[in-house]
């Protein structure tokens, strides 16, 4: 007898057979030519590369209690301060930037009015926006075919390279630059696949708001709003709509910069000046210019950006997102060619290595690109494009060697995080004394790291796992052991407000004697910028000695200031900082500080 079993469907089976055939389908047929298929890391994989990319985060940030860079950090936050406070008084001298940060930093100000508050603040909510590239990135990934976790593991290994986590450590626009052009590339690629006007919209807000955070974005921007143009073509609607977004937020964000630049800095002419620098470069310049920004870019991201970049030109050639690789080359290699002239045009430093190997200010496209070489790997990497970015890499060497190596001053100085990338390779032991870094050895090194990275690349998850460690390795060294002990003396307020606060409290006839800054002497603008931050929210009086009488009996001045001097001007003890020294003038005031024994008398100090 025949028994007939009737059996009910498995809808899980079917389920995870049908989310096996999208992920499938999701990966473009025009990808590497031996795709195999998507890596699919466990759940708890995911979450503990999140979680690294946390610890990481935390460790840079940990001893961020005050301004280092005052020129990047304290323009920012003082536009913050000026959105927030529209009567502020503030003065700085120098160049202005994007205030695109600013804007979300403003409301701090409005929650405090102390300066090492609002800081530590601000490092909280720049740490977070550097930790929030996972998200687009990740989206990213998957849009290319990698699963969620897969694409979750590659968000947050960009998190820990040093080209991007090593910049949380500072109140600036790097962080927020890097997110938008993150968010650019992730909404061009879904415009691209569906145009439809919220994809055009949220393309436009994207893009845009990279140029709203740093005018580096201006020739990825520019490609940006070209793509949009274009799309008129097939969508008229959507075309308009991402326009009026993108319009928007540049133009909004260009106003905003003229305003705060205007209100802080008068006319700093810095436009024109970065403008003038581009159309006037040598061949020389450029090729240097060039030849460094690929080198560095090559091997500061492990090879990674290089293997993006090959991705996107396979996307490019053929299938259904070629639109999108041809959009995302153009966009990237605007971006290069615009820093490229850039670099070229910069100012002579004879005693300035990274002058010549400004990493920094691509980086914030190099992330996104490492990305990409990254979902590369994952989906499989064909032994000719690892063949070839080996080549390539080779060659770059040999022409950094060649080309670069030769402008390098022995014995200059550099700042880690203008070359986060490589800075772990070098010494500031050398800086100062006529030797020069071992650059064959340095570029050999770096150079095995890109080959190590492509011979595990036939193996994914080794591959990730390497590149993952590499990463969080280069980030550790470069941050405890050169950046916190280079800029903890520079972390905290200076001595002439400590000074000031002091005498103020206790000199009843300082009390209402406001503190004064000379700016007849413009070597010392940095200095006045940390001056104005630490002293808010008291106001400095800014003056200039050869054409406006004195407005107080202390003034903030040149250490040398021998007008000062022939005035019966005396230094006041342990106000000295980075050349500049308060100064306090002949009368009831410098009576009182001389009995108390505050003040150095120049006289005596002569005799001595």
């Amino acid at each position: 007898m025949t028994r007939t079993v009737r059996t009910e469907p498995d809808t899980k089976a079917a389920a995870r057979s049908l989310k096996g055939a999208e992920s499938r389908a999701a990966i473009p047929k025009d990808g590497p030519s031996n795709a195999r298929g998507s890596w699919d890391p466990p759940r708890w994989m995911a979450w503990a590369s999140v979680a690294v990319a946390v610890a990481v985060t935390v460790i840079v940030v940990w001893y961020s209690s005050g301004p280092c860079l005052y020129s990047d950090e304290i323009g920012i936050l003082g536009s913050a301060h000026l959105i927030a406070h529209p009567s502020s008084e503030w003065v700085f001298f120098g160049d202005s930037y994007m205030p695109g940060t600013s804007v979300f930093l403003a409301p701090l100000w409005w929650m405090s009015d102390d300066p090492g508050w609002v800081y530590r603040a601000s490092i909280i909510v720049c740490a977070l926006v550097s930790l929030a590239i996972i998200y687009p990135i990740s989206r990213l990934g998957t849009a290319l075919g990698l699963t969620t976790n897969a694409s979750v593991i590659v968000g947050s290994i960009l998190a820990i390279a040093p080209g991007h986590a090593l910049f949380a450590g500072y109140v600036w626009s790097e962080q927020a630059f890097s997110l938008a052009v993150a968010f650019s590339v992730w909404r061009g690629l879904e415009l691209a696949r569906s145009r439809t006007t919220r994809n055009a919209v949220l393309f436009g807000l994207a893009a845009g708001s990279a140029f709203a955070f740093h005018g580096r974005a201006l020739a990825f921007v520019a490609v940006a709003g070209i793509g949009l143009l274009v799309l008129a073509r097939r969508s008229r609607r959507a075309a308009l709509w991402g326009m009026v977004s993108y319009t928007a937020v540049v133009g909004g964000g260009y106003a905003l910069f003229l305003w705060t630049t205007s209100r802080l800095y008068g006319d700093d002419g810095r436009t024109d000046h970065t403008l003038g620098k581009l159309a006037d470069q040598g061949v020389g310049e450029v090729a240097e210019s060039l030849t460094s920004q690929a080198w560095y870019q090559t091997v500061s991201w492990a090879g990674l950006a290089l293997l993006g970049v090959g991705l996107l030109v396979s996307l490019a050639r053929r299938g259904t997102d070629r639109v999108f690789g041809r959009w995302a080359l153009a966009a990237f290699g605007a971006a290069l060619l615009f820093i490229v002239l850039l670099m070229a045009g910069a100012e002579p430093a004879d005693l300035r290595i990274d002058i010549h190997l400004y990493g920094r200010y691509f980086d914030g496209f190099g992330a996104t690109l490492a990305a990409l070489g990254l979902i590369a790997i994952i989906r499989g990497l064909s032994l000719r494009l690892a063949l070839v970015a080996g080549g390539l890499t080779a060659a770059a060497t040999a022409a950094f060697l060649v080309v670069v190596v030769p402008q390098l001053p022995p014995g200059g100085w550099w700042e880690p995080s203008h070359m986060p990338g490589i800075s772990y390779l070098m010494s500031q032991r050398l800086v100062g004394r006529e030797v020069e870094e071992p650059w064959v050895a340095i570029s050999f090194v770096l150079l095995l790291v890109v080959l190590a990275t492509l011979a595990l690349a036939r193996r994914a998850p080794v591959a990730v796992c390497a590149v993952a460690a590499y990463f969080v390795f280069v980030t550790m060294v470069v941050d405890l052991g050169i950046m916190k002990q280079r800029e903890e003396f520079a972390r905290g307020e200076p001595d002439p407000i400590l000074v000031y606060d002091l005498i103020a409290t206790d000199v009843p006839l300082a009390v209402d004697v406001p503190l004064a800054v000379d700016i007849a002497n413009a070597e010392e603008a940095v200095n006045w910028k940390a001056f104005t931050y630490w002293h808010s929210p008291r106001d400095i009086v800014y003056y200039d000695s050869l054409t406006e009488p004195r407005p107080s009996d202390l003034i903030l001045g040149r250490d040398n200031w021998s007008e000062a001097a022939q005035q019966g001007a005396w230094p006041i003890i342990s106000s000295w900082y980075n050349g500049s020294v308060i100064w306090v003038f002949p009368g009831g005031l410098q009576d009182e500080l001389v009995a108390q024994g505050l003040v150095v008398r120049l006289t005596d100090a002569q005799e001595e």
